[in-house]
């Protein structure tokens, strides 16, 4: 079974139940989380300095999943270690998805440069988006290869394309 790091904010928002209820017996999902929350199954944390990146390597996950809640700049991965983390996933072609304001943390690691993208519709976060060099796309879910952004308004859809992308 295939397994996927789901980085969830401190209050997870009910997208990532949905995601959860789609994956389930198809997708093995550990969630991380900057708080300690508790979920069931696998729970990791994020710590704030990111100061164990080795734990979320793309070596060990076949994807990493960036969940909506986090308000931009608050993201965990949203510093050069998580930028440098964000960047192996996606030198190794690994699924790297994310949902809402999320999206604009792959933006500022500078993966969706000159590539079609989505991110929550409000006009400070297509600007952002834009500002990084992505292409904003209006569509709930824009796929590039390996990467898959949402605007974070239909999370089963998001949770079935990043299953379809991982053929489970």
């Amino acid at each position: 079974m295939k397994t996927i790091i789901v980085v969830i904010p401190p209050k997870p928002l009910s997208g990532l139940s949905v995601c959860l209820a789609a994956w389930e017996g198809r997708l093995k999902a550990s969630v991380a989380t900057s708080d300690t929350i508790p979920l069931g199954g696998e729970t990791m944390q994020v710590p704030a300095t990111n100061s164990a990146p080795g734990r979320f390597a793309p070596l060990r996950f076949d994807g990493i999943v960036l969940m909506d809640g986090f308000e931009g700049q608050r993201h965990p991965l949203n510093d050069p270690v998580g930028t440098d983390l964000l960047q192996a996933y996606d030198r190794q072609r690994v699924l790297v998805a994310a949902a809402g304001d999320s999206c604009l943390v792959l933006a500022r690691a500078g993966l969706l440069l000159g590539k079609q993208a989505t991110t929550s519709p409000v006009s400070a976060a297509i600007e952002v988006l834009r500002g990084h060099g992505g292409i904003y796309n209006a569509s709930p879910i824009v796929r590039s290869g390996w990467l898959i952004t949402a605007d974070g308004t239909n999370m089963a859809a998001f949770a079935n394309a990043i299953a379809e992308s991982l053929k489970v």
